[in-house]
């Protein structure tokens, strides 16, 4: 019997995209939701499950570990997928384009590094015959 405003895994996995397999799987390994059972003990999920599963798979998406995350009250998952959605600033455009020449110089000089050992090897075996150009 379907009770109002309750879904069905199917329904569930419909509304988040992710696969009933999948579900249960996070609701037995990490109690991700506890949905209610039917009378037939069919799982039932209310919208607030549904909801936390698309908050979980929005920060599993964005590269968060499910088992980090699982554990979250559902106010803090809506904190963190907003944090996902406010635009960052990276590091790399808040210094002045001075301040990066270390950085770069560091690994020029590495690339350099590589290639010279790369080049000398590549002489010494074609000087010795056992490389033909």
């Amino acid at each position: 019997m379907t009770t109002k405003g309750t879904f069905s895994i199917g329904g569930v996995a419909r509304r988040t995209g992710l696969t009933p397999p999948l579900i249960r799987m996070w609701e037995a390994r990490y109690g991700a939701v506890t949905p209610d059972r039917s009378d037939s003990g069919q799982r039932r999920y209310s919208e607030a499950d549904v909801r936390r599963l698309e908050l979980l798979r929005a920060l599993v998406d964005s590269g968060r570990r499910i088992g980090l995350v699982a554990g979250l009250a559902t106010d803090d998952l809506e904190k963190h997928v907003a944090a996902l959605r406010r635009p960052t600033v990276r590091l790399v455009e808040m210094r002045p384009p001075e301040a990066l020449g270390p950085a770069i110089g560091a690994t020029s000089r590495t690339v350099m590094g590589y290639y010279n050992q790369a080049r000398r090897k590549y002489v010494q075996k074609t000087f010795r015959g056992e490389m033909e150009i």
